[in-house]
């Protein structure tokens, strides 16, 4: 006999079933894609100078390797949200290690296409002025990427000892995502290659564990434990306070000249000012991951909008941190704007449909709030205010005013998560 379930049941059911899914299919992807980029884009090796003059003659290639790394980036962000979801009973710490290690990789696999498309704008310029900007780049935010990367091989080990605590994987899954970590540190050639296989396998096979575990459940998901939703909720109110920070510190300018006359010969500015827009990336990813897990039943569709939105913006935000860090490597080189001609021309046509999804994010996720019934009409009304301020390019007190609008938009919406018990029960066993 075929059970009729009422269509209520039916989207509240559906809904994270199709984000199960999607979280797999992203976690499978990342992994896939990342094997096959080990054997079909290499350094060789090459000095900087070197470098720039293969790039030169070949620039498809370390254009077509930026963008596949911020695909990548994003692929692993979804695929993370999933798994951070996944990882909510026992051996929940776990899980929350791992979503705040695979959050910090994101950042380092988005510095990483963002370095290939950097260098690929600057091999249109002179030789010798690109090499002391490039060389200088590397001085300046080139140290941020081995703890990223390392984080990122971390988030994999600490899912699968999670998966393993859960007691839905054998303990050699937990094995093999940590046997991951320790090869990709190996100074061996196909070193890389092994650790992502060691991941895909781990992973993989945990990522089937739990579609099978959800599937016989009814597709119910487990609500988060107490310190996950505080934690979540100082992310929403974080990325609006230190976004706040920014702005007051570094007010930008259009024209590049202006900056580079700004800050001369000392680069640490601009430097904070990367290192920053890398904390407001992070922050960005967090926040996501807590809006996506605070609808249930109605509102769903509106809230998986809003999941890609926050790893597209997430992605986006760490790449404006990467400008930050080349703006400063030019005051140092004192090469002169030359190289941000040929780099717009490279990102311009995608990146402005990406700074549209950074604002739509909290859109998004107001309304699927007040769809499910957790806040009234306010809050997303507030929210459409401040998207709409964001596309006329607010600078000084108007841009401060806008992101103080966005925190009593976050502010608010993480309050009313906080206060509704149906979504977050006092104990969870």
């Amino acid at each position: 006999m075929t059970a009729i379930l009422p269509p209520s049941t039916v989207s509240a059911a559906r809904a994270p079933q199709l984000r199960t899914y999607a979280g797999a299919a992203s976690l499978g992807l990342f992994f896939i894609t990342s094997f096959a980029t080990q054997f079909l884009f290499s350094d060789g090796g090459q000095d900087t100078a070197d470098t720039l003059r293969a790039i030169a003659a070949s620039p498809g290639t370390a254009i077509a390797w930026g963008w596949i790394m911020l695909a990548l980036a994003a692929l692993w962000l979804g695929g993370v949200l999933f798994l951070a979801g996944a990882t909510r009973g026992r051996g929940s710490g776990w899980g929350a290690a791992g979503t705040f290690a695979g959050i910090l990789g994101t950042v380092g696999i988005t510095l990483i296409g963002m370095h290939a498309l950097t260098a690929a704008a600057l091999a249109q310029t002179p030789l010798d002025s690109a090499a002391a900007t490039l060389q200088a780049l590397d001085g300046a935010a080139g140290w941020f990427i081995f703890p990223l990367m390392t984080c990122q091989m971390l988030a994999v080990a600490l899912f699968a000892l999670s998966l393993w605590r859960q007691g839905i994987v054998h303990r050699w899954v937990a094995a093999a995502g940590c046997a991951a970590v320790v090869v990709s540190a190996l100074p061996w050639t196909f070193s890389g290659p092994a650790a992502l296989g060691l991941g895909l396998a781990s992973l993989g096979v945990g990522t089937g564990a739990v579609i099978r575990l959800r599937r016989a459940a009814g597709w119910v998901e487990a609500p988060a434990q107490a310190y996950r939703v505080w934690a979540g909720a100082a992310c929403a109110v974080g990325l609006l306070v230190l976004s706040i920070l920014k702005d007051a510190l570094f007010a930008g300018a259009d024209d590049p000249d202006a900056a580079l006359a700004a800050v001369g010969s000392h680069p640490v500015p601009l430097v904070v000012e990367g290192v920053m827009a890398l904390g407001v990336a992070a922050l960005f990813a967090g926040t996501t991951a807590f809006f996506v897990g605070s609808v249930r039943g109605r509102g769903s569709g509106l809230a998986a909008a809003g999941g890609v939105l926050g790893v597209v913006g997430s992605v986006s935000i760490a790449s404006m941190g990467a400008l930050d860090f080349l703006t400063a490597a030019l005051g140092v080189s004192g090469a002169g704007t030359g190289v941000f001609g040929p780099l717009a021309g490279i990102l311009f046509p995608a990146f402005m449909p990406l700074f549209l999804a950074e604002n739509l994010m909290l859109v998004a996720f107001a309304a699927a709030l007040w769809r499910s019934g957790v806040t009234a009409w306010v809050p997303f009304a507030l929210s459409l205010v401040f998207a709409v301020v964001a596309q006329v390019h607010p600078v000084g007190p108007v841009a401060l005013a806008q992101m103080a609008l966005g925190l009593v938009v976050a502010g608010w919406l993480a309050y009313r998560i906080l206060r509704s018990r149906r979504l977050w029960p006092r104990r969870v066993d």
